[in-house]
């Protein structure tokens, strides 16, 4: 060998070189021994046995000869690694060319001999032919032999070509619910040869739909290089579609680099997870009418939709409804349900008439249901008669009276009884304290239009508010219900519009109209209210309140009290204008300017004003009074007596005079100082008065309810406003300024939910723990 610089020997001189062959650097050749190649460094025997090898070629790292297989002679091919027996026949196959891998050769067809190309995966028979073809070469993928005195050329491309096959090596698809893994299916492409890639083409086909059964496939599959194999995901999704079993056909398509092979077609089934729909029938109630025609709509109904078209049969079956008395139109027929549909509406004709009769019921019958089963296969339609109406009314009763009684009337008398159950249900009122509850059953006789039902009212003597308990019909007999309740409501206020005396049990007076009369209460803790005239109220005994809501002309009233009649009280809450009430006064009195005034009948018969919401100027008499400011900026003085004087939201004045008074805090919530304000006390006592602090409003305090702080750190005093802050007491009066301090946060810095809530004006110097009492 001449390797461009030098001259090497490759063999032994005594060797006998027959044949022999290059490429680039390597060189092969027929020795006595058998196929030897050098491959550009060394030397090794590819073949040794007792056959004649011959005729070697090499193209690259591939060598093919002729060799023997105990019989005749068979082409053989090293392809760098390994030797593989290309053929293996009956007949002598010779004249092997090599180009890449691609190999040719000639062998027999069991007549003639004819021209063979290996591709590298597969043999392909280039010619076929009835005579004989010889001495072929290869170069490239072009092919040149001789053949019936003439020399033929072809081009192998469409010879190296993989044939594709499809398969379903997963042929069982299935949904599964959502949101988990899906059963997939699976096809498998397969090429015959791996010396090129090309993209293969496919379509789809079946009766499951892309993108609604599965997941849309491309349409084009890639073999990954050196692979024979590529698969291809079904993966089905999820619905709740009956569908039935689904399949997903796949076909190859003609493309370029390919050739389709014999089974070009596979199937995958997709399992539907879905349960066959369930048909279902609703019942209808319908009311007739006097004349013309009405349609019961019944509703057919499936569980869930379909893919599949669905029929059912029905037809109408007489009941006391009956066509023979023209009561509704018979009818039979068929309804289908569409792919996807799942309610259908079947409508039945009803006649109108004015015959008196009771309801009555016909049956829609449903059978030999096509994709579907039947759950319900009746439907019951109840043809109401709209000529007999039951009707009964709310009621009020008031509660001192015995009875409530429940009036019932039909429209129109009938022929035959009509019936209704009831049973009483406690709303507001209790039962068997407010009330007796009742269960049974009403009858109106035959050719009546009316029946009461009696229900005990129970008398608790407490004044209360409005009460109510409903009394709940059901299950008509020859009538239909205006309504299926009936609202009771007990009352323990009477309204009159002339002058009236409450009775023994009966709490509460409202004056109505625009006549001055008088409204008198019994020995009950009464409310009195008046209308806009000039009325006279009296309480007579027991603690009764006068209720003014000012914001409208009242008039000018007159309250007669006794001094033996009781703790009695003037609200005037829920007014909106400035309140001036003086009950030491016998005088008339202007108590909102152009609404209301006011005359007692006497300066020592009411103890308590509630004022309004404005900016009051209330002040007692010689009874020990309870008077409350509300919202405004109030001054409050309670006059001689044991007062209690309650400011409520606002900056308020609160003088309590002679006697021992409280100066309350009380808001009912935890402590804020809009609802508290900031007051002067003008005229506190110390050892006399007390200020009264409720534990729910000062939540801080530890100290338990009663006279005093029991807890001692609970108080402190202090010379000067700016020491407030740094105690550890929660309530600090400031000596200094008089001010009363709620130092809600103790020893931390500033007050926090707390401010100054009083001013004792006259700045006593003793003041102490005894000078307060800690309420709930």
């Amino acid at each position: 060998l001449y390797n461009g610089t030098s001259t090497i020997q490759l063999n032994n001189s005594y060797d006998n070189i027959y044949s022999f062959a290059i490429s680039g650097n390597n060189v092969v050749w027929k020795s006595y021994e058998g196929i030897v190649l050098y491959n550009g460094t060394s030397t090794i025997q590819l073949t040794n046995n007792s056959s004649d090898d011959s005729a070697p070629q090499i193209s690259g790292n591939n060598v093919v000869w002729v060799g023997k297989d105990n019989t005749d002679n068979e082409i053989f091919l090293y392809n760098g690694t390994s030797t593989i027996q290309l053929t293996n026949n009956s007949y002598d196959d010779s004249a092997p060319q090599i180009s890449g891998n691609n190999v040719v050769w000639v062998g027999k067809d069991n007549t003639d001999n004819e021209i063979f190309l290996y591709n590298g995966t597969s043999t392909i028979q280039l010619t076929n032919n009835s005579y004989d073809d010889s001495a072929p070469q290869i170069s490239g993928n072009n092919v040149v032999w001789s053949g019936y005195g003439s020399i033929y050329l072809t081009n192998i491309d469409a010879k190296l070509l993989s044939s594709i096959t499809v398969s379903a090596t997963d042929a069982n698809a299935g949904e599964t619910v959502s949101g988990g893994t899906p059963n997939l299916g699976i096809f498998t492409l397969t090429r015959t040869a791996s010396n090129v890639n090309p993209t293969v083409n496919y379509t789809i086909t079946g009766t499951a739909t892309k993108r609604t059964d599965y997941l849309q496939l491309t349409g084009t599959a890639t073999f990954a290089p050196g692979s024979t194999t590529t698969t291809i995901t079904v993966t089905p999704t999820d619905d709740f579609i009956f569908e039935g079993n689904e399949t997903v056909t796949l076909t190859l398509a003609t493309g370029t680099g390919y050739n389709i092979g014999t089974a070009q077609t596979a199937t995958v089934t997709i399992a539907d997870n879905d349960a066959i729909p369930q048909l279902s029938i609703n019942d209808v109630i319908i009311t007739e009418g006097n004349s013309g025609t009405k349609n019961a709509n019944f509703i057919l109904s499936l569980s869930n939709p379909s893919k599949q078209t669905i029929s059912v049969n029905y037809q109408t079956v007489d009941d006391d409804a009956t066509t023979a008395n023209n009561d509704y139109v018979a009818k039979t027929g068929t309804i289908t349900f569409t792919p996807g549909q799942t309610t259908q509406t079947l409508p039945i004709t009803i006649n109108g008439d004015t015959v008196r009769e009771i309801n009555e019921a016909f049956t829609v019958r449903l059978t030999n249901a096509v994709n579907a089963t039947l759950v319900k296969n009746e439907g019951i339609g109840i043809i109401r008669n709209d000529d007999l109406l039951l009707t009964v009314n709310n009621l009020t009763v008031v509660e001192g009276q015995n009875n409530a009684l429940v009036t019932f009337t039909l429209n129109s008398p009938v022929n035959q009884a009509v019936n209704v159950n009831y049973t009483t249900t406690a709303v507001t009122a209790t039962a068997n304290s407010d009330f007796t509850p009742v269960t049974g059953t009403l009858t109106i006789p035959a050719n009546t239009t009316t029946a009461t039902l009696t229900i005990p009212i129970l008398n608790d003597n407490l004044n209360e508010a409005n009460e109510t308990f409903n009394l709940v019909l059901s299950n008509p007999v020859g009538a239909v219900l205006s309504k299926t309740s009936a609202i009771v409501t007990i009352t323990d206020t009477i309204q009159s519009s002339t002058t009236f005396t409450l009775p023994a049990g009966v709490e509460n007076l409202q004056l109505t109209g625009t006549t001055a009369i008088k409204g008198t209460g019994n020995t009950g803790n009464n409310v009195l209210t008046g209308n806009s005239a000039n009325n006279i109220l009296a309480g007579s005994n027991g603690n009764d309140t006068y209720r003014f809501i000012a914001n409208t002309v009242l008039g000018s009233d007159t309250i007669q009290e006794t001094t033996t009649g009781g703790v009695d009280t003037i609200n005037l809450s829920g007014t909106t204008a400035a309140v001036t009430l003086n009950l030491g006064l016998i005088t008339t009195q202007t108590v909102v300017p152009t609404n209301l005034s006011l005359t007692l009948a006497a300066n020592n018969v009411i103890e308590n004003i509630i004022g309004g919401n404005g900016t009051d100027r209330l002040t007692g008499n010689i009874l020990s009074n309870s008077l409350t400011g509300g919202l405004g900026d109030d001054n409050l003085r309670g006059g001689d007596g044991a007062d209690s004087l309650t400011g409520g939201a606002g900056n308020d004045i609160l003088t309590g005079d002679a006697g021992i008074d409280q100066f309350i805090y009380r808001s009912g919530k935890a402590y804020s100082i809009s609802d508290i304000g900031s007051d002067i006390l003008f005229d506190f006592t110390t050892g006399t008065d007390k200020v009264v602090l409720s534990k729910t409003t000062f939540n801080a305090l530890r100290s338990l309810v009663g006279n005093g702080f029991s807890q001692s750190s609970d108080f402190a005093v202090v010379g000067d406003d700016s020491l407030v802050d740094t105690q550890a007491a929660f309530i600090v009066y400031s000596g200094g300024s008089g001010n009363l301090f709620y130092n809600q946060n103790g020893i931390t810095a500033g007050l926090g939910a707390g401010a100054a809530f009083a001013n004792l004006f006259t700045m006593p110097t003793t003041l102490t723990a005894a000078d307060f009492t800690v309420v709930a």
